[in-house]
Order: structure tokens, then C-alpha cells, then sequence
């Protein structure tokens, strides 16, 4: 979870806590840069809007980085540009704050669901012999 917010952050942990996900919290864009230089992570909840690094770069990086992980971003002040933007750039989903839990809920286990079928179908391709041969 990446946000300026320390009771948006705290409302996220205690929300995705009591789901049973193990959950790391950081309180700005660079932090964040810094946690995924230093770890995968199954699905990151961004916030958009933050002084210095903000969700957009924290996404581009963790993109770069780590390709797989499953980003949600959030943001207090949507515009159709920023949800456009975020979904062209890579990003799962992208919710409204105050989130809701309901969907919150479904958001992330939809998106875990998805990070969970995408490396088992790799996994499943890196076990198959390649099926063609060459011919001479």
C-alpha cells in the first residue's frame, strides 16, 4: 500500500489484514520505489496523487520491474484522463477514495485471481517441450 494518507494507509492495512493478506505499507512514491527495488509483490495499491514521486511513476517502475504484479491505483480526484492513462500504462484497476470495501474486496481478490492464472500458465508453457522441431 503507497500512500501519503497515514489513515488511508492504516484503513487499507486493517481492511486487507483482516482478509489474510500480509501487508507492507509506505507513506510516499519514493519509499515505494525503494520497497520494489528491493521485492516482488503479488499487487500493489498506489495513490495517484503524492508530493514528489507520484502513482503514475511508482507504476511505471514497478512495471519495469516487476511486470507480473498486479496494480490497483487510487485516487481521490479521478478524471477520464487518469484512468485512461493509468489502464494504457498497465494498471489492473483503478478505484475511487474513499474505497468502498466491498469492492475493494473484489477488486484485489479479482486481480490476485488473475496474477495467480497468469504465472501458473507460465509456469504450465516453461514445462512443455517445444513442439517444433526443425527440419532439414
Amino acid at each position: 500500500v503507497v500512500d501519503d494518507d497515514a489513515l488511508v494507509r492504516s484503513y487499507l492495512d486493517q481492511v486487507l489484514t483482516h482478509e489474510g493478506h500480509h501487508v507492507l505499507t509506505v507513506e510516499s512514491g519514493e519509499a515505494a520505489l525503494a520497497s520494489i527495488a528491493a521485492q516482488e509483490f503479488d499487487l500493489a495499491l498506489i495513490d495517484l496523487k503524492m508530493d514528489g514521486v507520484g502513482g503514475m511513476e511508482v507504476l511505471a517502475a514497478m512495471r519495469q520491474q516487476w511486470p507480473d504484479t498486479i496494480v490497483i491505483l487510487l485516487t481521490g480526484h479521478p478524471t477520464l484522463e487518469t484512468v485512461f492513462e493509468a489502464l494504457r500504462q498497465g494498471a489492473y484497476d483503478y478505484m475511487f477514495k474513499p474505497c468502498r470495501i466491498p469492492e475493494l474486496r473484489e477488486s484485489v481478490g479479482k486481480g490476485l485471481a488473475q496474477r495467480q492464472q497468469l504465472l501458473q500458465q507460465r509456469e504450465s508453457s516453461a514445462e512443455r517441450p517445444n513442439s517444433l522441431t526443425q527440419v532439414d
